[in-house]
């Protein structure tokens, strides 16, 4: 587990009180650890194997987002809130896993509070690299798909248009590119939705 980057701040004592509560778990390769949607209330770090996150798109099939090896770590949003699991996990190859559930968690970070902001903030680094990564993903999508699905630059309204439909559909939180951001792909906050 001192590997694994979230664990990595923590001192031998913290790291053995983590292990204490870590399940071990054995996945043949093609199954899944969870499927987008479920309810989840463990997060799960690599041993060995390779887990593939994904996303099904409607049209497209599944789009492979990260392919995850031993040290890393999965499924950590289902240890912070209690939101369904966003994409897919499933064994791209025979895994062994490491399964941590919110409960013991939460018991062991309320027992030790240095071991808790030490772990926050694993937590918050973790997935902030993770956002980061996902925008460069729709910048590079954006960049491939061109503006506007391919309208030319100059052809291009002033007005952005809200990612996820037009003006009647529900907002997504963010906007397309418009010309005065000067080709920087910048996106602002929806405000109407």
């Amino acid at each position: 587990m001192r590997r694994c980057a979230l664990f990595e701040s923590l001192s031998a004592e913290q790291l053995e009180r983590v292990a204490a509560i870590a399940a071990p778990r054995e996945v043949p390769e093609g199954e899944d650890v969870f499927r987008e949607g479920s309810t989840g209330d463990e997060m799960y770090v690599v041993l060995s194997g390779t887990i593939r996150i994904s996303k099904e798109i409607p049209g497209a099939g599944e789009e492979a987002l990260s392919l995850l090896g031993p040290g890393s770590t999965f499924g950590e949003m289902a240890a912070i809130d209690d939101a369904p699991r966003s994409a897919d996990a499933v064994a791209h190859t025979a895994c062994s896993l490491l399964a941590i559930r919110r409960e013991d968690l939460d018991r062991v970070m309320f027992l030790d509070k240095d071991l808790a902001y030490a772990l926050l903030w694993a937590f918050v680094r973790t997935l902030s690299s993770r956002l980061r990564e996902t925008s460069e993903k729709l910048r590079a999508f954006y960049a491939i798909a061109g503006p506007r699905g391919g309208t030319p630059p100059n052809e291009r309204p002033e007005t952005p248009r809200v990612l996820g439909g037009d003006e009647n559909s529900p907002c997504l939180g963010l906007e397309e590119p418009n010309s005065s951001t000067d080709g920087r792909n910048l996106r602002e906050p929806c405000q109407g939705g």
